[in-house]
């Protein structure tokens, strides 16, 4: 979990986490970015009560930084068998970690879960469900992110999977990060069933109603745009490149790029809209 200035819903969203059903040892790490009010007394005071909750006091660099951090972080822990993000004004339900858990122990390898919404306001009132568009062609997670971190658990080989470039500004966002090593290299379950309530409450860094107004700007705004999910992708493809160019698929990208040349990357295969292939290559550097 990454916190920042999150005293108003922090601890219903601790509770529903040490509340949950049908797990054995239950550890809680908490990077905080920098708050300013009583959330670290908060944590502080959940600490002296319980012996499972870890807390690193950083300073502020942003949520996706944060997250980025503590993916660092757990890596140098002991072996899980499962890792899950967390917000800090969440509720989740009491099964979320037993039915994540059921659902990665079906699957082979290096996986991602990731389930729908439960869309509440301020006072957890309903306001609906929200399910994610899903990926149906190989290039889709380009461009489609079907993940969203609080919703999001991992096994181990995933884990040890994933990479972080130390440079990650052009990363949009720390889970679609995520959904791009799972579609590429590992393997992704989706679930229909919500397991959290996704709080909405005019302060979300992201969330429904954040994802609209930057729908809304996406013509003004080129850090939304389809050239910014382009520079992503490439990051993973330099970043992954071991394991990327042993996929058919991308073979053709990979020859190109080392040989110097541009194979002829039609704009409606990369959603580059109206986009030219020689704007696209001037705005990116792959080395």
């Amino acid at each position: 979990m990454s916190t920042f200035n999150g005293q108003e819903f922090l601890s219903a969203q601790l509770d529903s986490i040490l509340a949950q059903q049908g797990v054995g040892e239950l550890c809680i790490y908490i990077r905080d970015d920098g708050s300013t009010d009583n959330t670290i007394k908060i944590i502080t005071d959940y600490q002296a009560k319980y012996n499972n909750i870890f807390l690193d006091r950083g300073v502020n660099i942003g949520a996706y930084a944060s997250f980025f951090q503590l993916l660092k972080d757990i890596k140098l822990l002991d072996m899980g068998d499962i890792y899950l993000f967390a917000d800090q004004d969440d509720f989740w339900l009491p099964k979320k970690i037993q039915r994540s858990y059921a659902a990665l122990k079906g699957i082979d390898g290096p996986a991602l879960y990731s389930s729908s919404l439960s869309v509440v306001d301020r006072n957890l009132g309903a306001l609906g469900i929200y399910r994610h568009r899903r990926s149906l062609e190989f290039f889709d997670p380009i461009y489609v992110n079907s993940v969203t971190g609080c919703s999001s658990a991992w096994n181990y080989q995933f884990l040890e999977l994933v990479r972080i470039p130390e440079d990650s500004s052009d990363i949009l966002m720390h889970d679609w990060w995520l959904y791009l090593t799972a579609m590429y290299l590992g393997s992704f379950h989706y679930d229909e069933q919500p397991l959290i309530l996704y709080r909405q409450h005019g302060g979300n860094v992201v969330g429904i109603q954040s994802f609209w107004q930057k729908l809304k700007m996406l013509p003004k705004n080129s850090n939304v745009g389809s050239m910014s999910c382009i520079k992503q992708f490439l990051l993973f493809l330099i970043e992954y490149r071991t394991e990327l160019i042993k996929i058919e698929s991308l073979r053709a990208f990979y020859a190109a790029v080392d040989g110097n040349k541009w194979v002829p990357l039609k704009a409606s295969v990369l959603t580059l809209g109206n986009l030219s292939i020689k704007a696209f290559v001037n705005s990116i550097t792959l080395r």
